[in-house]
């Protein structure tokens, strides 16, 4: 009897102990997940701490919302869009007017729904267009990482529709007032009002730099230097226009980004649940889609197919490269920067109009050094790199997944149109071999993932959609609506010459 009491005793003590053990596992998990799990989790909070400044653009801070608003204003404005080269969804070949921002970022998450690549101008777009929002978070801009801030990108953006001194003419004709409130220091010339046959006139109605130091001098270069640099200066405000402006675009409020900072854990349905342990699992999505924008902010080959030809025409593609492709321009402009600081034509951070030059020339040194330690061949007259090794080949930035589920078409060549497809595309290990340049990342292996894990796996995605800016303004109109066309009205028709 005694004995049978200790061994019940031991035995409940037992239990007792198991019972406690549990509890402490089950008080370790968060919905399921186990601590490490958790901490993956948290590591993807959507928009988690402020966006971080431009080093480039602090003289103007980014609540600045006199800026904003201007670069809101031309964001929708098609009177500053030069004749059509290239007959589009926007117009024929010579209409004028036809073309702003908006007409390739125009859905409510502010991209392109139409496959590419489409005409909307001077030019074929040969990339798909990516979404405008919650950008403050890339170091480079465009998915080859071409410029290394919205700023230098927006300097060249209007482009598409307008030469340079075409859009300063706009500018003093119709946007005077504002702009010189937003660049008091920097007023527009009052002789870009002049019409080319007043002896006075200084600008043509149209032109910009020349291509190369080569190339013979157009209308630009033979204006006079103030001139010339009253134009460059203009290009370099716009760039701060076009980057305080996008910086107003954030998609907060998401389900994931409820779910993982208010820990509301209702905001996922069990199998986004699963889709979610599968992104952190299996799938290890993670590995390059984490952080406040789910994107790691490097360059990767993820196998994705080039287009070959534009779209019902026999014109061929240039393979896509990547980052590789664009090495050599961003070097370029170093070489530039470095035979003469104080040229006027650079507009990247280490020119004269950062604010942060110093920083701005150390990363395109880093530029200049992985040049020399991935370069495989160069070209014995220029010296250019013509081949690089994997890692720069057909690498492209990592993309937000943020509002994935409504940014379709994707990746940069906009050849997939559906979530499901773009997963099973990664489920494959990438496209077939020869689709693309260059060789597929090491991270990019199959994943083995069944059609109910794929399943799982986007309704997770869909989770990470936050409110649009314009719904924002909408469920509160005490707000400013940054989605909101507020280009002032049209310019009358011009008249014949």
């Amino acid at each position: 009897m005694l004995n049978e009491t200790r061994f019940g005793s031991r035995f409940q003590v037992g239990l007792l102990i198991l019972a406690a053990s549990s509890a402490l596992a089950a008080c370790g998990e968060v919905d399921g997940f186990t601590p490490d799990q958790w901490d993956q989790i948290k590591k993807m909070e959507p928009l988690a701490g402020d966006p971080p400044p431009n080093p480039f653009n602090n003289r103007f801070a980014d609540t600045n919302d006199t800026l904003a608003k201007l670069g809101q204003q031309l964001f929708f404005d098609k009177d500053v869009a030069e004749a059509i080269k290239v007959a589009g969804p926007s117009g024929n070949i010579g209409d004028i007017r036809k073309v702003a921002c908006v007409t390739c970022h125009g859905t409510k998450y502010f991209t392109d729904a139409r496959p590419g690549p489409i005409s909307e101008g001077i030019s074929y777009l040969t990339t798909n267009t990516g979404d405008m929002l919650n950008l403050a978070w890339y170091d480079w801009t465009l998915s080859t990482g071409r410029f290394d801030s919205m700023v230098e990108h927006g300097t060249t953006v209007w482009g598409t529709s307008a030469t340079p001194i075409a859009q300063a003419r706009f500018l003093y004709t119709k946007y005077l007032a504002e702009y010189n409130a937003a660049f008091p220091d920097t007023p527009l010339d009052p002789r870009l009002g002049l019409p080319t046959t007043d002896p006075a006139s200084v600008y043509p109605m149209t032109g910009g730099p020349k291509s190369s130091a080569t190339a013979a001098d157009g209308p630009f270069e033979m204006m006079p230097q103030d001139a010339q640099d009253n134009i460059s200066q203009i290009r370099a405000n716009l760039g701060r226009l076009f980057d305080i402006y996008p910086r107003k675009l954030l998609t907060p409020e998401s389900p994931f980004q409820k779910y993982v900072r208010d820990r509301d854990f209702s905001q996922l349905s069990p199998k986004a649940k699963l889709g979610l342990g599968l992104f952190i699992g299996k799938a290890a999505c993670n590995e390059c889609h984490s952080g406040p924008t789910l994107a790691d902010n490097k360059f990767h080959n993820v196998g994705v197919p080039n287009l070959d030809f534009i779209p019902n025409t026999t014109t061929a593609i240039t393979p896509n490269r990547g980052r590789a492709g664009v090495m050599q321009t961003i070097l370029n402009n170093l070489a530039t920067i470095q035979a003469n600081p104080a040229s006027p034509l650079i507009f990247n951070g280490a020119g004269i109009y950062s604010d942060n030059p110093t920083l701005g020339l150390q990363r395109l040194l880093d530029v200049q050094a992985e040049d020399q330690q991935r370069c495989l061949t160069r070209d014995p007259k220029t010296n250019a790199c013509t081949l690089y090794d994997e890692t720069l080949e057909g690498a492209f930035r990592t993309m937000s997944l943020l509002n994935v589920a409504q940014t379709a078409p994707y990746f940069h060549s906009g050849t997939v149109t559906s979530l499901e497809a773009v997963v099973r595309q990664y489920n494959a290990g990438g496209g077939p071999p020869g689709s693309y340049v260059g060789t597929v990342s090491p991270k990019i292996r199959p994943l083995l993932l069944t059609e109910e894990e794929i399943s799982e796996l986007v309704e997770f995605l869909g989770t990470l959609t936050g409110v649009s800016p314009a719904d924002q303004a909408a469920a509160d109109p005490t707000i400013w609506n940054w989605a909101a066309n507020t280009a002032k009205p049209a310019l009358p028709p011009p008249t014949s010459p």
